[in-house]
């Protein structure tokens, strides 16, 4: 693996040189201008050539390209997932956010280090969020929170990092197999008919001041 930095020359250089080091597959770039450029600009279109690209970031107007992948940590990949979770609970009017009141929230209402009181005030709030953060490794979890010391955002952008790297493994599964998914640290992945990844994320309630499945 070798690291280039997007900061350190122009876009299209940096991929000849990828090209010229032997790279066939690219994980980046992370910024969505860059992206954007990989995607319209025709410079960095040509340099991409036959690179395979795992693009951590999305543009504003898509269109398939064979080569090309987009995985990105999106609040509108949440906000779709909690729909379809509502969807599935057969609640069907439209929902108001409301701080009393039975609510639902995001990942970011989640502390995975909650001492019992704050699980207590909770009482019948379902969340999502990633798998890793939600107890599937507690082990790993353990590991990754003491290396960034307890920044769970920096557990996520790792998590991120770590499913970039299955998916890249995966790249040409995720083209060409309908409905092809994998289990994810940031959620079950699929793949669209553009490889745009989607996740679905894991679902959670406190209950009697633990943190069980949402069903």
């Amino acid at each position: 693996m070798k690291v280039y930095d997007t900061s350190s020359q122009p876009l299209p250089a940096l991929l000849a040189q990828a090209q010229r080091d032997g790279a066939s597959m690219i994980i980046g770039p992370l910024l969505k201008n860059d992206v954007e450029q990989l995607y319209n600009d025709n410079a960095g279109a040509a340099a991409a050539g036959t690179l395979n690209v795992l693009a951590l970031n999305q543009p504003e107007h898509l269109q398939s390209r064979p080569n090309i992948c987009y995985f990105a940590l999106f609040p509108e990949d949440e906000a779709r997932d909690a729909a379809n979770h509502i969807h599935q609970q057969g609640r069907q009017p439209p929902l108001l956010l409301l701080p009393r009141g039975a609510l639902y929230a995001s990942s970011r209402s989640y502390q995975a280090d909650a001492g019992p009181d704050y699980r207590l005030e909770m009482e019948r709030l379902e969340f999502s969020d990633i798998p890793l953060l939600t107890g599937d490794n507690p082990a790993l979890l353990s590991q990754i929170s003491a290396q960034f010391r307890g920044d769970y955002s920096l557990v996520r952008l790792y998590a991120m990092g770590m499913d970039a790297w299955t998916l890249a493994n995966h790249f040409s599964e995720m083209h060409q197999l309908p409905g092809f998914q994998v289990a994810g640290e940031t959620g079950t992945l699929s793949a669209t008919p553009d490889c745009v990844i989607n996740r679905t994320l894991s679902w959670l309630k406190y209950e009697r001041g633990q943190l069980i499945a949402a069903r």
